[in-house]
């Protein structure tokens, strides 16, 4: 049995997921609990208990659900804090929590199963299976949409439509200029590449997008309370995001100035624009409201040092050597002008 220090370790890692995710973070503190815990009829969770409740108050967590099994058995389930900051609402262990993006996993599962059955293949353009589709969008890949490297620009509204034809008729109307890179050529994480991945669902098992997944998923492991379609269950808790500590960051690199200027241009459009300039022989970054010199960490990862706030990013050259996109935070941004 590992010491209780390293239990503590994993519940509290599990528990920064869990704080977000109810359906699918208790699975994952289940296999780290059951491997902690001693089999017997009595199962003392005083523990457990008091470091979801110092990690609720670490992080600034309103709220989270725990569930832990020891083999088919729930042995334990219990809610933390409020689901609604504004009422004082409390978790309960049975409280739906909106997934979020955790949905692209799933999205991803489906795909495959309808692949794995001669449906459909992973390399074929979409527009091979869905109609209705923009000539260029119709060329995408599932492959390229599952893997964030179709060069599709990236949205996520908070609120919209959720009836059956909301999806097609979204994805529908995206327009070729929807892409701003060549397919294959860059990663940048893509809400809409994971609509465009849902409507190929449809558009392959020809059931509404909530219909298939339930289908081909949630009634496979008999979760019947699995609902992507139940808009008035959906969780609507102030969750607040939560963000990794950042240790050991490596020293900076050296950079020439002949360097300096293969990076040097505007990155991306309003509202994301970001320029990269040289002054008195340093790399300068300005945007996002920050403006700041410019370390290399490695051979295309940068960061901003000497202001309040930090960003890292990465650069992604061209054949010519020279910085062709910008990656923040998992999304690209196209060099718009070779010069500030």
């Amino acid at each position: 049995m590992k010491s209780q220090v390293g239990t503590k370790m994993f519940i509290k890692r599990f528990l920064l997921i869990n704080s977000r995710l109810v359906l699918l973070a208790p699975v994952l503190l289940i296999l780290v609990a059951s491997a902690q815990q001693p089999q017997s009829s009595k199962q003392d969770f005083g523990e457990l208990e008091k470091v979801a409740l110092a990690e609720l108050a670490e992080t600034n967590t309103p709220g989270a659900a725990v569930g832990v099994v020891s083999g088919d058995r729930l042995v334990f389930a219990k809610g933390f804090g409020v689901s609604n900051v504004e009422t004082g609402a409390t978790v309960t262990p049975d409280m739906l929590f909106r997934l979020g993006s955790t949905t692209k996993m799933f999205t991803a599962a489906a795909l495959v199963t309808l692949a794995e059955e001669g449906k459909l293949k992973l390399d074929d353009p979409m527009g091979k299976y869905a109609k209705g589709l923009s000539p260029k969008i119709a060329g995408v890949t599932a492959h390229q949409l599952l893997s964030h490297t179709a060069g599709l620009k990236d949205d996520a509204p908070m609120f919209g439509r959720h009836d059956d034809e909301a999806l097609a008729e979204t994805v529908r109307a995206l327009k070729d200029d929807f892409l701003f890179a060549a397919p294959g050529r860059v990663f940048s994480y893509s809400n809409p590449g994971y609509w465009l991945a849902g409507y190929l669902i449809e558009a392959v098992s020809g059931k509404p997008y909530a219909d298939a997944l339930d289908e081909r998923l949630f009634k496979l492991v008999n979760r019947s309370d699995g609902r992507l379609n139940k808009t008035a269950e959906k969780a609507m808790e102030l969750m607040l995001p939560l963000e990794a500590k950042v240790e050991n960051q490596p020293k900076p690199v050296a950079m020439t100035e002949a360097e300096m200027a293969r990076y040097v241009g505007v990155y991306g459009d309003q509202p994301n624009r970001i320029e990269i300039a040289i002054k008195d022989g340093t790399l300068l970054f300005k945007g996002m409201g920050v403006e700041a010199q410019v370390i290399k960490l490695s051979e295309s990862r940068f960061s901003t040092t000497g202001s309040s706030r930090t960003v890292d990013f990465a650069l992604v050259h061209g054949a010519d050597g020279k910085a062709e996109f910008m990656v923040l935070g998992g999304r690209a941004l196209s060099k718009v002008q070779s010069q500030p």
